[in-house]
């Protein structure tokens, strides 16, 4: 409690609460700490600076990585899954891409449902575990299988080769969907 003068008085009143955004920020260390553990028995790590869990393969990585959009008291998580082939990389990435943090393709996970963009809301700490519960099962139901899926060159080169709707959501930039077909199609020779 703290006592506050008011017309000459002293009333008390609850001490002041905690900070809204330091409590924000420990909710996404939490969510961040607990998808780490559930990911990590599917064999990703956490990418602090990227946001983004990732596992290696023999020809790529794999992420799934955390978009985090603030409000006043709360936030929302926003999922994608990307796909980064070294072999097209190698050939489009430039020096833009010299530490090889490009995907190749990927999609957020509402949109992979075509259902739109889809948000897991944190509003308080007893959120946490449930979003990071929900989370993985989008992994398990949805993400891993897109991450297996285009893991494979020569799926990538025929889904983007098809030029259409689909095509446009796993790689938006024109320029890039093609010059990825451009280098798939060099790479299977």
């Amino acid at each position: 409690m703290e006592l506050k003068a008011s017309n000459g008085h002293y009333e008390s009143r609850p001490a002041k609460e905690s900070d809204p955004v330091s409590a924000k920020a420990e909710w996404q260390k939490r969510l961040l700490a607990e998808l780490g553990d559930l990911l990590a028995r599917f064999g990703f790590s956490f990418v602090a600076a990227r946001r983004s869990f990732h596992k290696p393969t023999p020809v790529c990585w794999q992420s799934i990585h955390l978009a985090i959009v603030q409000h006043p008291a709360d936030f929302d998580v926003v999922v994608d899954a990307a796909v980064r082939l070294d072999v097209i990389q190698a050939r489009i990435g430039g020096a833009t891409d010299r530490r090889g943090h490009q995907a190749t393709i990927g999609c957020e996970y509402g949109n992979l449902l075509g259902t739109g963009q889809h948000r897991w809301t944190v509003a308080a700490a007893s959120d946490v575990d449930s979003v990071a519960r929900d989370i993985l099962k989008a992994c398990e139901s949805t993400l891993f299988h897109f991450l297996e899926t285009y893991s494979d060159l020569e799926t990538v080169y025929e889904t983007l080769m098809r030029e259409d709707q689909y095509a446009r959501l796993l790689m938006p930039l024109e320029d890039v969907r093609k010059a990825i077909v451009v280098a798939a199609e060099a790479a299977m020779k």
